[in-house]
């Protein structure tokens, strides 16, 4: 066995002691652990000691001694380290509907673990960096004790291309991902970001346009364009994940579903019905 193997929280661990050469008469063997006091406590006989469940507790230093008549042997140690797989302490919401223009929209997550989690943000499989012009991320750490660690980590939708330095975009919409791995364990939190057009003046018209209110057609007040017809169907994606043995699976029933994804206006592309017109 290593001299500092490594369990994950949860699972169990054998230990395993041998005396080579095993001398004769055949020894026993004895477990123990010192205590902060310096005292000695017998936790096991037998050449294995088993831990059930592993968790931070259960980590640090196992001691192994073989006696036999003749007398006891050299004492071996082995140092246990535990890890705790990375989870969330909060999640994204599944769905949150904003609107072209919203100012200062930030989503935020937390999670723990042992070694510490590597937090990322990715929208639509794209990872999301700290951008002057779009983005903004800040991410803070706190020791947990015992090696364990917990980060927050919070998406800012700020920077110079954006509308006043802070308003959203209709390139805004889609799907927000945080994934956190360790091993063969994972985990992961989504976010459906809807982008609804711009809110209507006091005439019932969207702001910075004026458009014909007998279509039913979404609007780009950026790139003054239509998006086709709000009740039709647009193509969604089917977001799968493979695990490190080549398994796919679909995402939990948490994640947005294909109603929620065509309800969103800016999503809708489909052949045009009606034209769109513009006043300008």
């Amino acid at each position: 066995m290593p001299d500092k193997p490594v369990a994950t929280e949860g699972s169990a661990v054998t230990l395993t002691c041998t005396a080579m050469p095993p001398g004769w008469p055949a020894p026993q063997y004895r477990w123990f652990r010192i205590s902060t006091d310096g005292q000695n406590t017998i936790i096991a006989t037998g050449t294995k000691y088993t831990i059930a469940n592993a968790n931070l507790g259960t980590e640090g230093v196992y001691n192994c001694q073989a006696t036999n008549e003749l007398g006891p042997g050299e004492i071996a140690s082995v140092d246990l380290e535990v890890h705790q797989p990375p989870n969330f302490k909060y999640k994204l919401k599944p769905l949150e509907t904003k609107r072209v223009g919203d100012p200062n929209f930030s989503v935020s997550c937390s999670a723990k673990g042992k070694p510490k989690p590597m937090v990322k943000w990715l929208k639509d499989d794209e990872e999301l960096t700290a951008d002057v012009n779009m983005f903004e991320v800040k991410t803070e750490d706190r020791d947990n004790g015992n090696g364990a660690v917990s980060v927050q980590s919070v998406l800012k939708f700020n920077g110079r291309a954006r509308p006043n330095g802070n308003e959203l975009l209709p390139s805004d919409r889609g799907f927000i991902l945080v994934p956190l791995r360790m091993r063969l364990k994972k985990s992961e939190s989504a976010m459906h970001l809807k982008i609804e057009p711009a809110s209507t003046n006091s005439n019932n018209q969207p702001h910075h346009m004026n458009v014909d209110r007998q279509n039913s057609y979404g609007y780009d007040p950026i790139t003054h364009g239509g998006y086709g017809a709000v009740d039709d169907y647009a193509p969604y994606p089917h977001i799968t994940t493979q695990s490190n043995h080549g398994d796919d699976y679909m995402r939990n029933s948490n994640n947005p579903s294909r109603q929620d994804y065509c309800s969103d206006s800016y999503a809708a592309v489909h052949k045009p019905k009606k034209r769109i017109e513009q006043h300008i």
